[in-house]
């Protein structure tokens, strides 16, 4: 999910220029009234996109390997007791390569969530094989993941990857059936999964997004089986919206408006407690949290009046992995 809509800033930009001559570059340059500008340009008439592409990291296997890789380790280190069958991905961008190193490693479907459908069949089969290949290898990718060769043992892959069964899936991909990965345009009507139907669901650097965080954990919660896991990393950063990483929670609510234009899903800047007091509301019981620090970032003082009240540690908190159990 891209933060600016490029599309979108250049004929505003260029009215500007016609009418302000040499003041456009101080206009455009500073970074609170471009982000303002792309939501202004998000009301012009095709010109905004939102049908634009999805995010180009999971276009690549390795990623997408490493992003499957990380959560698994961690909510089987957290609680899960066995490698889970029925796995939901929320956003999963460009492919759902994430979903396809689910089920080459084991799960017997894989259901993505969106509000668009971003993949294409040919990139999803070629991430597909990349996968294949890097689960033969046992492969640690550097700076990313090491394999987790305690859960996905020698013997457990060698009869995962039985090649009859990777036909299976290959040539389910290629017709298109959803036998092993289905693909819906919703995360926020709680029926289209059946209640305690499903294992694990997850998603990575998605939920600062959404705008209802509440609706959407409440929604994980009812999908997943008693004891079932949730893991999620959240980006809590300014997305090149503001100077500093955590500026964003500078703005007023009328300025916010104006940044968000028609663009709902531009970020939602809720801060780390509020994404655990929601996981709670919904009966989920958090089991871990895991918290990056920003450097460099607004002085307590900047912040608008909502945030106020903003803990110290979320004021400082750029990042989050948080993992919760269904009770």
């Amino acid at each position: 999910m891209n933060s600016l809509s490029k599309v979108a800033r250049k004929p505003i930009e260029y009215i500007i220029k016609e009418l302000y001559g040499r003041t456009y570059d101080l206009i455009i340059h500073n970074t609170k009234c471009r982000a303002i500008l792309d939501g202004i340009g998000s009301y012009i008439p095709y010109v905004y996109n939102p049908l634009r592409e999805g995010s180009g990291e999971t276009h690549s296997a390795e990623y997408c390997y490493s992003v499957w890789l990380k959560h698994l380790t961690l909510a089987m280190d957290n609680g899960m007791k066995r490698y889970p069958e029925f796995v939901v991905e929320l956003g999963p961008g460009a492919s759902i390569g994430t979903g396809l190193a689910a089920v080459i490693a084991g799960a017997t479907h894989y259901q993505a969530l969106d509000v668009l459908d971003y993949t294409k069949k040919e990139l999803n089969l070629k991430i597909f094989d990349e996968l294949l290949g890097l689960f033969e290898k046992r492969q640690s990718i550097p700076e990313l993941i090491e394999f987790p060769s305690h859960i996905l043992t020698g013997d457990y892959l060698n009869r995962i990857l039985d090649a009859s069964r990777i036909k299976e899936i290959r040539d389910s991909l290629i017709e298109g059936d959803e036998k092993f990965c289905s693909y819906s345009l919703s995360g926020e009507d709680a029926n289209i999964i059946p209640a305690n139907s499903i294992d694990f669901v997850f998603s990575h650097a998605v939920m600062e997004h959404v705008g209802d965080i509440g609706l959407y954990y409440s929604n994980m919660s009812k999908w997943l089986k008693p004891g079932g896991i949730t893991s999620h990393q959240i980006d809590f950063e300014c997305h090149n919206l503001a100077e500093k990483w955590n500026g964003h929670w500078t703005y007023s609510n009328v300025v916010w408006k104006l940044i968000q234009g028609r663009r709902k899903d531009v970020l939602n800047r809720h801060t780390h407690s509020d994404h655990v007091k929601s996981m709670q509301s919904a009966n989920l019981v958090v089991v871990n949290e895991i918290k990056f620090d920003g450097e460099a970032g607004i002085q307590r003082e900047e912040l608008a009046l909502r945030f106020k009240k903003m803990s110290d540690e979320d004021l400082k908190t750029k990042g989050s992995i948080i993992l919760a159990r269904k009770s």
